[in-house]
């Protein structure tokens, strides 16, 4: 079985030069995260269907309603707790954090930078439980959502038809551990 990570495209249009978030903050019963993305010194609110953020509280995945509508088609176990994305002129917007279910499956191929984050991630084809058509995968520092093959063909044309914005798939390498 072939996996892909869901994972941030960084390639904005428009030149843009920085993306940055403050740290979550509660806004009423529900968690607030200001976003700031600009471009020279113009704010420009772009709003894409998948975001991560490093803060010292964690790493933070958001998914735009819209997608978040088109993945609980297809996997209704996803737990979402929402989240307001609010700009520097207070524009509010509806994401969702995604929680899917944990599984320890990194291969000793694995490699970290220095820092002990990961750089190249190779899956553990002996930990993934049968029929696991998505899951997470977490170290201290980094969360990875993980997608098998067969789900992407399913949801692939309806994301492309919907023109999501700032997410792709990458192909990732499975070993068989010996241990």
């Amino acid at each position: 079985m072939e996996y892909f990570l869901l994972k941030m495209n960084h390639d904005f249009p428009f030149g843009i030069q920085s993306l940055s978030f403050t740290p979550l903050e509660l806004h009423g019963d529900m968690p607030t995260v200001k976003k700031v993305i600009k471009k020279g010194e113009t704010a420009i609110h772009i709003f894409p269907d998948y975001l991560t953020t490093f803060t010292t509280r964690g790493q933070y995945h958001l998914v735009s309603h819209g997608l978040k509508s088109l993945l609980e088609l297809y996997l209704p176990e996803i737990v979402w707790v929402p989240c307001v994305l609010v700009t520097v002129d207070d524009e509010q917007h509806l994401y969702w954090f995604m929680k899917l279910q944990k599984i320890n499956a990194i291969h000793p191929h694995t490699q970290f930078d220095h820092t002990g984050l990961i750089q190249t991630l190779v899956l553990n084809k002996k930990a993934i439980p049968n029929g696991f058509l998505a899951f997470e995968i977490c170290t201290e520092k980094q969360r990875f959502f993980i997608f098998r093959l067969e789900m992407i063909e399913s949801i692939l044309e309806s994301i492309l038809r919907r023109k999501f914005f700032g997410l792709q798939w990458v192909r990732l390498q499975e070993k068989i551990s010996d241990g």
